[in-house]
């Protein structure tokens, strides 16, 4: 699933180009492409993260909030770490909110 959603947002950014896919696949249920594409953010060092925004986003988004993450689709925050496990990477991103070396 983490690779369809991710293979779909890729698609939706190409202006032209074309798609081969099996017919099975193309059948399949798909979820709007505003929430595909709704659901993601970007984050750039410097850059604000208010805590019970992106908490509240990311519940909403479907991940689950768990003391530790170690699967796609589950985020934790403890203090000024943000682990977040994103749907469509093999490995789980820490975000440091207040690393000062940056």
């Amino acid at each position: 699933i983490a690779e369809r959603v991710a293979a779909l947002a890729a698609v939706s950014r190409l202006k032209n180009g074309l798609l081969i896919a099996p017919a099975a696949t193309l059948m399949e249920r798909l979820p709007p492409r505003s929430h595909i594409l709704g659901q993601d953010f970007d984050l750039a060092p410097g850059q604000r993260l208010d805590i019970e925004s992106f908490r509240s986003r990311m519940l909403q988004a479907g991940y689950s909030a768990s003391e530790q993450v170690y699967q796609a689709g589950q985020f934790a925050v403890r203090g000024s770490v943000v682990d977040l496990f994103p749907t469509g990477l093999p490995h789980p991103i820490r975000i440091d909110l207040f690393r000062s070396d940056v």
